[in-house]
């Protein structure tokens, strides 16, 4: 059986772990803001090469600052090790569910990842736990610097 992704633990910058802490970040932020699904992925504007990560909150789409592009492939591999349950899988991505833990609560994701090019596409369905969003929030902010902002150094994606 797989791993929990668990929350509950100390985001610390490390080789490596750019991946997981990203991860952790989106979820943490989706939970404290109420969205069902967080989406990572190639910005769709044309003529621009980038990524693009958003998430869903009451069917309105916030834009968040996303990882460089080449992270995005990285960051889809960081959920392999905590997937539960696959559901497909093939020539065009994968899925399943991973447990998240979360204040000692265990909550069920949805996740996706289409390979759309070099880099793919995430979507992650959370379900809404308006009773951990403080937890969400205290978290976050451990997590962050005096002004809400986390710091990603090249060497945690190597």
């Amino acid at each position: 059986m797989a791993p929990a992704f668990d929350l509950d633990e100390p985001m610390r910058p490390g080789p490596g772990t750019g991946p997981r802490r990203f991860l952790a970040l989106m979820i943490l932020m989706a939970v404290r803001d109420g969205a069902d699904h967080v989406f990572l992925g190639p910005d769709r504007t044309p003529d621009v090469l980038g990524a693009s990560c958003q998430y869903r909150v009451a069917e309105m789409l916030y834009t968040l600052v996303p990882p460089p592009y080449a992270h995005v492939r990285l960051i889809a591999e960081g959920l392999r090790p905590f997937m539960t349950r696959w559901i497909g899988g093939g020539d065009h991505g994968w899925g399943g569910w991973l447990t998240v833990r979360l204040a000692g609560q265990v909550l069920s994701v949805w996740a996706a990842v289409r390979d759309t090019g070099p880099v793919g596409q995430i979507t992650l369905g959370l379900p809404l736990r308006p009773d951990l969003s403080a937890d969400a929030a205290r978290l976050l902010g451990a997590a962050t610097d005096a002004s809400g902002l986390v710091e990603f150094l090249d060497s945690e994606f190597e």
